[in-house]
């Protein structure tokens, strides 16, 4: 940044005063039509060829300067053109890992309905089953008293196993 502003300060300062230009060993200065010698003008002393030498001269420094202070301009809104880049660069990439973040956490999410679901049905299950085998054995009057008291108790956690798994399934 300073070697920019050092750049165009020394711009400025070339152009309000005068151009400088060597021609044959001597260092005139060129202001506007005026050529000046040692501050001297000695723009009738000059033929028409060394004029238009040294205002030929005196225009390609102009137009070299102003090339300079368009580059100089271009490089500068470059620069601000690439900030501002950068900046709707990380603009995004917030915005994206904020959407994955959002993403990750409805997948979370659907990994413990899915575990969920899978939990009632294998509880649905094995309550089917128990039922099932406990019916069967009534019907061949394979159940005693005691073993009545052992199937009544196993249903219950069974059925409350399966309560439990629906009223996780519904949470979620």
């Amino acid at each position: 940044m300073n070697q920019k502003l050092t750049i165009i300060l020394l711009f400025f300062v070339t152009i309000c005063m005068s151009q400088e230009v060597t021609v044959d060993s001597q260092v005139y200065q060129v202001k506007q039509n005026t050529v000046l010698l040692n501050g001297i003008d000695v723009t009738n002393d000059l033929n028409q060829v060394q004029k238009e030498k040294i205002m030929s001269l005196a225009k390609l420094k102009r137009e070299q300067l102003k090339n300079e202070e368009k580059a100089l301009k271009q490089a500068k809104k470059d620069a601000k053109a690439a900030k501002k880049q950068e900046k709707e660069l990380k603009r995004i990439k917030k915005a994206q890992k904020k959407t994955d973040a959002a993403l990750k956490k409805k997948e979370k999410i659907l990994a413990k309905k899915e575990k969920a679901e899978e939990q009632l049905k294998e509880a649905t299950k094995e309550l089917d089953k128990a039922k099932d085998k406990y019916n069967k054995l009534k019907r061949k009057n394979k159940i005693d008293a005691d073993d009545e008291l052992k199937w009544q108790d196993k249903l219950e956690k069974l059925i409350e196993k399966v309560d439990k798994a629906e009223k996780k399934l519904k949470k979620l």
